[in-house]
């Protein structure tokens, strides 16, 4: 998923950047979400008309260490932004489409297992970067994906199953609650 995970600043937009009075553009920030014109958007032109799945780039796992358990949720809650709706460099875009059902469809992917191991391979500090997703498989979106398929799909035997299970914990489709 390297070549579709977007890179810092998917907009040019620092996370400093806040929104304005007005604007045609609703930004996503740390702080909530607001008004913020087209002409300020600095990258990123080809996603803002399409639905985004976006995340915070700090994983889930402090400097990406398990759990007690010896688990990791590996990224922090996921997000489905709709055309016209752009963030600042707090989030990563992880891919963007034409509808909202692919939208929801990599959304479900990335809350599987196997992905977030997959991601945690390469995954050794506190930030995420396009870097991270090379191991990753990009997903048909037209499919609604689980781990029983992801499984089936790449003929995952019982002890890698098992792999996967021992170190991921699993998380309701859409990511974790927590940032």
């Amino acid at each position: 998923m390297d070549s579709q995970v977007s890179s810092r600043k998917p907009f040019g937009l620092a996370t400093n950047v806040t929104p304005e009075k007005h604007g045609e553009l609703i930004l996503r920030y740390l702080g909530g979400e607001g008004p913020f014109p087209r002409n300020k958007v600095a990258a990123g032109h080809e996603l803002i008309d399409k639905w985004k799945v976006v995340a915070s780039y700090v994983s889930f796992d402090h400097a990406g260490r398990a759990n007690k358990d010896g688990k990791r949720k590996v990224l922090s809650r996921m997000r489905i932004l709709p055309p016209n709706t752009i963030c600042t460099e707090t989030y990563l875009v992880y891919g963007a489409y034409d509808s909202q059902i692919e939208a929801l469809n990599l959304q479900r992917y990335l809350s599987c297992k196997l992905p977030r191991y997959l991601i945690s391979q390469l995954s050794s500090g506190q930030h995420l970067t396009k870097g991270t997703f090379a191991l990753c498989p990009i997903p048909d979106v037209s499919f609604e994906w689980s781990d029983d398929e992801l499984a089936r799909k790449y003929s995952l035997d019982e002890d890698e199953i098992k792999a996967v299970d021992d170190s991921i914990i699993a998380i309701p489709f859409g990511g974790s609650e927590d940032e």
